[in-house]
């Protein structure tokens, strides 16, 4: 995977309408800079990613630069669901080139997940979800799941659904675009991720898997395709749905 295909798929992303523009409005910053928005994301609520020494000249990112680095080991800033990261980030013309400094958050996931993704910047930033696939930045490396761009001061939204199976982790990616000229060293950027698990067996939607979604499953009985009572995906209504239902009785997680 390599940074020409990350920004395709940002602007495929830009071009589907995954940004949006709804703002946080009086957020402090605590670099140089101007963060917009709703003050939805009081200082004190923020976990600060502490990547200080970016803008010296000759930097090398050591910190989290994650699949980016020179090498193993492999730095992940560790996040959960319900955080709110307050990060800066850069882009640097020295002797050596241009340097980018890429920030990478590794979460756990327990299971198939709803997650959103709230994200603003002093400037457009690239937002990427990943797959991390075998979750060691190996042959493989990742997938990217989603990816926004962050319109300056104003807000982007991403919403997916991942189930990261066995592994139970997945990735962000927060980094800068190629064609963006820096006045400032470094840039503030927020985000907020919230995560709700996703309860397949709950067809009626009603937050509770009981006698409704059993009749659901008995009523579309030997059906084929894509319905939401093929709880197992196999594409066809049978037993092995129905036991889903029953190994997921009660109020959903």
């Amino acid at each position: 995977m390599n940074w020409f295909t990350m920004k395709i798929a940002v602007i495929v992303a830009a071009l589907a309408g995954a940004v949006s523009g709804q703002g946080f409005e009086g957020v402090e910053t605590m670099q140089p800079g101007v963060i917009a928005g709703d003050g939805s994301m009081a200082a004190g609520d923020l976990i600060i990613e502490g990547e200080w020494d970016q803008c010296e000249e000759g930097y090398v990112d050591l910190f989290n630069s994650g699949c980016a680095a020179p090498g193993p080991p492999y730095p992940f800033s560790e996040i959960a669901c319900g955080d709110k990261v307050y990060g800066w980030t850069s882009m640097l013309g020295g002797a050596t080139g241009t340097v980018r400094d890429m920030d990478w958050y590794a979460f756990e996931l327990e299971s198939e997940t709803h997650i959103h993704l709230r994200a603003v910047a002093d400037c457009e930033l690239a937002v990427f979800m990943l797959d991390p696939v075998d979750g060691d930045c190996g042959e493989q490396w990742y997938t990217i799941l989603s990816a926004i761009v962050t319109p300056v001061g104003e807000d982007a939204v991403m919403e997916i659904t991942y189930d990261p199976g066995e592994l139970g982790l997945a990735w962000l990616l927060v980094t800068t675009l190629d064609d963006y000229e820096f006045t400032d060293c470094p840039v503030d950027y927020v985000f907020g991720l919230e995560c709700d698990s996703v309860c397949a067996a709950d067809i009626t939607g009603d937050g509770v898997v009981d006698v409704l979604d059993l009749l659901a499953v008995l009523a579309a009985w030997g059906q084929t395709g894509e319905l939401p009572e093929d709880i197992t995906g196999d594409g066809v209504v049978d037993v092995l749905d129905l036991l889903e239902v029953l190994a997921a009785w009660g109020p959903c997680p």
